[in-house]
């Protein structure tokens, strides 16, 4: 399930680690420092060999496709660092608006796949036929999630889109603040 998840999420190349290896002489749990428990002894380590040709194939796959995806998702990252902060790796804790990392699942559930963008992208981007356009990606549709604030490059790059025949849906909320 999370090896699925991970490609339909865009991860081309999974890497396992961070699991501990023990001898069959030495005694349960064996030698755990960190990770899962990996060895002869698991039930499912018969069918470990299928799983792991299963999933090279799939990113073998999928490196040698090209991904489309018709919507752009922009989420409100100078709203999120007004209210919280830069969040900094490994794991942001903090999010806002908090389902922001789960709109691209419901929108691949639901029959399309979207890709996440940026201020900086929309402001590169051009219109062609009803799409914006960034190198080689292009949307007929973008989302902004709960953005109440923006340059305003960016809010004049949005009404070129939507003049260009372009769909742009504000979940939650309209920006009303431009950021100078």
């Amino acid at each position: 399930m999370t090896g699925d998840q991970s490609n339909l999420s865009g991860v081309t190349h999974s890497i396992l680690h961070g699991f501990n290896y023990s001898p069959l002489e030495v005694p349960f749990p064996g030698w755990i420092m960190y990770g899962a428990f990996l060895n002869e002894r698991n039930s499912w380590w018969p069918y470990f060999n299928l799983w792991a040709t299963c999933k090279s194939r799939v990113s073998t796959v999928l490196q040698e496709s090209d991904f489309f995806a018709d919507i752009a998702v922009m989420h409100p990252l100078a709203d999120m660092w007004t209210i919280h902060g830069p969040q900094r790796d490994p794991f942001p804790s903090l999010h806002y608006p908090s389902y922001q990392y789960h709109v691209w699942e419901a929108i691949h559930q639901n029959g399309n796949s979207c890709d996440y963008i940026s201020e900086n992208i929309i402001q590169q981007s051009s219109f062609k036929k009803g799409n914006l356009v960034f190198n080689n990606r292009k949307y007929n549709t973008l989302m902004l999630l709960e953005v109440e604030s923006m340059m305003p490059t960016t809010a004049e790059t949005l009404v070129e889109f939507v003049k260009a025949g372009g769909k742009l849906i504000f979940v939650g909320k309209e920006p009303f603040y431009y950021e100078l």
